[in-house]
């Protein structure tokens, strides 16, 4: 079973999947003029989105509510889990968690032991970016 986990942005509509997290409360990059250009995947515009939760809580609680889903699903023999994480614009904060989600239950299934009884041993986690062809990755020009 595929987990696949989807960045969006919701000013450029809305996403079907099994579920969808809104993530617009977090800090936004968009608002710094030296992040706006990168993406959630940069470190520094990730570190942003990510200042007021050091620890990673909402990652980690996400990631075990995702694998929880991926039991039941797998139970029910759906052969794909699909996720989605939205912000306003889909390319800092949504992005950001989307990635950090992912690599959280990678990490987590690389550490179990393989059991069949383990739903997220033998599962294959793709992350993807619904609005990755309008992110705007060019540095602002500031008028002087």
């Amino acid at each position: 079973m595929n987990i696949e986990l989807w960045s969006f942005g919701f000013k450029y509509g809305l996403f079907e999947g099994d579920a969808i997290f809104d993530v617009r409360f977090l800090p936004n990059p968009y608002y710094d003029e030296s992040l706006r250009h990168l993406t959630g995947r940069d470190k520094n515009c990730a570190d942003y989105v990510f200042k007021e939760d050091p620890d990673m809580k909402l990652v980690k609680a996400l990631a075990s509510l995702v694998i929880e889903m991926r039991k039941a699903a797998s139970a029910e023999k759906k052969p794909c889990l699909v996720i989605a994480v939205g912000c306003t614009g889909g390319q800092h904060r949504s992005v950001a968690v989307a990635e950090a989600v992912a690599e959280e239950i990678r990490a987590r299934s690389k550490s179990l032991p393989i059991s069949p009884h383990d739903a997220i041993c033998d599962c294959i986690i793709d992350v993807h970016h619904r609005d990755e062809h309008l992110w705007s990755l060019q540095p602002s020009r500031l008028a002087i």
